[in-house]
């Protein structure tokens, strides 16, 4: 086992090195840190069991039919219509 120096001076043995040892030390602030943020709160009044309000019904942009989107952003109600959006847009140009 090699021998080193620390700061002071002072020849000290370096460690045997355990790869589980640190990579479980690497990762405990992470998975402590997840365990924080998660907060399941059914029980309380209001709870609905989404971290923001659901979006709007809307109308989708290609064929008009109304539907209710999965994601903020969402403007077609099915993947068939936002791919002849895109071939029509794409024809214009």
């Amino acid at each position: 086992m090699p021998l080193y120096m620390n700061e002071f001076g002072e020849f000290v043995t370096q460690p045997d090195y355990d790869p589980d040892a640190n990579r479980a030390k690497a990762y405990r602030s992470c998975i402590e840190v997840k365990i924080e943020r998660v907060k399941f709160r059914p029980h309380e009044e209001g709870y609905t069991g989404f971290a923001t309000k659901l979006p709007e019904p809307m109308r989708c942009e290609e064929c008009g039919v109304g539907f209710q989107p999965v994601q903020y952003n969402q403007k077609f109600c099915s993947r068939e219509c936002q791919v002849a959006n895109y071939n029509k847009r794409r024809r214009k140009s």
